[in-house]
This record gives C-alpha cells, sequence and structure tokens, in this order.
C-alpha cells in the first residue's frame, strides 16, 4: 500500500480534505455515544494537538521570520519578528474573547462568540488548503496524515461545542462547508504565501494556548496515558510519512 503512486492533489482532497470535513457532521452524536470514555478521546485528540503546535507549526515560523529579513533588510527588528507578532495577537486572542464572555453585556458575550467562530472557521479553511499543498505521493501517506488531522480536528470540535453548545450545532454546518471550500481553492487556484503564512501563525498561538489551557491532562491520571498516546501516534506518523 505504501508504494503505490498517486496522483497528489486530487487524493489529498478525497482522502484527508473530506474525512477532515465529515468531522463536524458527525461530531455531536460521537461526543454523546461516547461521552463515558471521554478521558480515551479527549486525551488522545489532546496529545495530537500538543504535538501539531509545537512540531508541525511552531517550526514554520522560523523560516517565515528569514523571509521577511531576506526581503525587507532595513525594516525595524519587530517587522522581521512579524510572525512571532502574530502568534503573540493569536494568544491574545484567546485571552480577550475569555475575557467578554466573562461580561456581562450582551454585545460583549456576542463579540466573543462571533470571534470564536471566525477562527474556527479560518482553521477549516486553511487546514484543508494547506493539507492538498502538502506533497503526498503514496496512499500511506495520504491515510496516515488524514488520520492526525481527523483527530486534531476532533479536538477543536470539542472545544467549541464545550465553549458554544447552543450555536455549535449550527455554525458546525459552516465549518463542514470552509473545509470544503479550503481544499477546493488549494486546488483550482494558489492564495499568496503572505497571506497563508499569516493566517499560519495568528492560528498557531490559539492552538498553542487551547492545548495548554485546555486540553492538557494536568490533575486527571485518567487521561494522562491517552493523551501520551496520542503524542507518541503523532510522533510514529510523522517519522513514517518522512
Amino acid at each position: 500500500m505504501a508504494g503505490l503512486e498517486i496522483e497528489p492533489q486530487w487524493f489529498a482532497y478525497v482522502l484527508i480534505v473530506l474525512p477532515i470535513a465529515s468531522v463536524n457532521l458527525w461530531f455531536p452524536a460521537f461526543a454523546r455515544r461516547f461521552g463515558a470514555r471521554e478521558d480515551a478521546w479527549l486525551g488522545f485528540t489532546g496529545g495530537v494537538a500538543l504535538c501539531y503546535a509545537v512540531i508541525y507549526l511552531l517550526p514554520k515560523l522560523g523560516p517565515m521570520v528569514d523571509t521577511v529579513r531576506i526581503q525587507t533588510p532595513q525594516a525595524h527588528p519587530l517587522i522581521h519578528q512579524a510572525a512571532y507578532l502574530l502568534l503573540l495577537a493569536g494568544i491574545l486572542s484567546y485571552i480577550i474573547i475569555d475575557r467578554l464572555d466573562q461580561t456581562v453585556a450582551a454585545t460583549g458575550q456576542r463579540t466573543a462568540r462571533y470571534l470564536e467562530y471566525s477562527i474556527h472557521g479560518l482553521y477549516a479553511f486553511l487546514a484543508a488548503y494547506v493539507t492538498v499543498e502538502i506533497p503526498r505521493t503514496n496512499l500511506a501517506g495520504h491515510i496516515l496524515t488524514a488520520a492526525i488531522l481527523v483527530a486534531h480536528m476532533m479536538g477543536m470540535s470539542n472545544l467549541l461545542q464545550h465553549h458554544r453548545p447552543q450555536g455549535y450545532l449550527k455554525v458546525r454546518w459552516l465549518l463542514v462547508l470552509l473545509v470544503v471550500i479550503g481544499g477546493t481553492v488549494a486546488l483550482v487556484t494558489e492564495l499568496p504565501r503572505a497571506v497563508i503564512n499569516a493566517c499560519t501563525a495568528y492560528l498557531c498561538g490559539i492552538i498553542l494556548v487551547n492545548v495548554l489551557a485546555e486540553e492538557l491532562p494536568i490533575g486527571d491520571r485518567h487521561r494522562l496515558r491517552w493523551f501520551l498516546l496520542g503524542v507518541g501516534f503523532f510522533l510514529a506518523v510523522t517519522l513514517w510519512i518522512n
């Protein structure tokens, strides 16, 4: 199976993008059906999420900084560090959403809700877009990549359902559509690399703080072994694919 050569972009769409899009269709039923086993699947997806942020997303920021430095050598050093500033903006966005949620004003809570929906929508679009661009020359590579990203999308879906239990049931249909659109856009055109880099850096901050604030198994010994299993799974898949 690993040696079966296939056309990368279309198979990435069929074997990775469509499974990612499907998560928000079946996740509410999955969470209800396996609520008693939440420690297992939530711990596993948390381990995957931590590795996704630290091993996949964070290393992308260094080359972004190098690119800006080469293109604008005379610019202020803060301009060169734009990728890390965007990561910081992602972290601050999460804190702002949390603070707005604590206000008694309906306007503040509504703003927090729409900001969180927008962030998840951006993630859905970008995850699908970047996935199609990732070169995978064999069936096993696509399947393993899909497993990683489906697990991470489950974690993101759980966070949104936990934070917005009423709104999630409606907005999930938009998230499904945005995943499909993101993959389709990647098939037919190419967005400016600077835009993709900026979105990646910003979402890296969001995902990182979500993992640290919501998904680490601190104080939960039942979830720890599943969390470590998720970490091991991500590392094993990375070794296999690379």
